[in-house]
Order: structure tokens, then sequence, then C-alpha cells
């Protein structure tokens, strides 16, 4: 028990022998004298901690941007590319048939434009292509 009692009370004796040297009473004064001021320089160290990841972030995210090339035109899908390819020879073919009379070959080609169409999801462009005037 008394051991215990000993553990137990160790703080404030060694606490009584701080206080009692100059040199704890040097180390108290300096507490309540710039215990004020630790907390403005732990706020001011915090502040400045903020600002240098916003920065850091700033700077990453710029150096980021860079790394992509400006001119970079835009990019299309291969579907994209297919079905405007497509459109565009189905517009060619569909001149030409037009020209083309009496020829006899027309269910065949009938058969390979409505094949086209199926496959390129074409719908009424006339509509789409002009221009509409005000």
């Amino acid at each position: 028990m008394d051991v215990v009692k000993l553990l137990i009370n160790i703080d404030n004796k060694f606490g009584n022998l701080l206080g009692s040297t100059w040199i704890g009473s040097i180390f108290h004064k300096f507490l309540e004298s710039y215990g004020s001021f630790y907390i403005i320089l732990i706020f001011i160290c915090l502040i400045a901690l903020f600002v240098g990841i916003l920065i850091l972030r700033k700077s990453h995210a710029k150096a980021v941007t860079t790394h992509i090339p400006a001119s970079q035109s835009v990019r299309f899908r291969k579907r994209d590319k297919a079905l405007f390819y497509g459109r565009k020879m189905l517009r060619k073919v569909k001149s030409i048939s037009g020209q083309v009379r009496n020829s006899g070959q027309g269910k065949k080609r009938k058969m390979v434009m409505r094949f086209a169409r199926r496959l390129l999801q074409l719908k009424k462009e006339n509509e789409s292509e002009q221009l509409k005037v005000k």
C-alpha cells in the first residue's frame, strides 16, 4: 500500500520541487506571460499550413492540365465515324441511283439500300440537312 501511495503522489512531489527552485519560478512566469503568444503562434502556423496546402493543390492541378495539349481536336468514337461515312456513302448512292433508270439490278439495289438503312439506322435526313431561314 505504501508503494501505491508513493506512485500516486509522485506528481505532487516533482511539481513542488520544480516550483520551489528558481528554474521552476522562471518556467511558470514564462508560461503565464507567453501563454497567449503560443496560442497566436499555433493559430498562425495552422493558417500557413492551410494556405500552403491550397497553393500545393492549385499548382498540382495546373501541372496536370498543362500535360494535356490544348490543340487536341475533338475525337469521335468508331461507331460515330462508321455511321457518318456510311450515311455519306448512302447519300451518294441515292443520288446516283436516282439518275440511273430501268436497270436490271433495281431489286438488288433496293435490297442493299434497305439493309444499309437498317444497319445505319437512317431516318429522314432531308429535313435536317436544309438550313432554316427565318
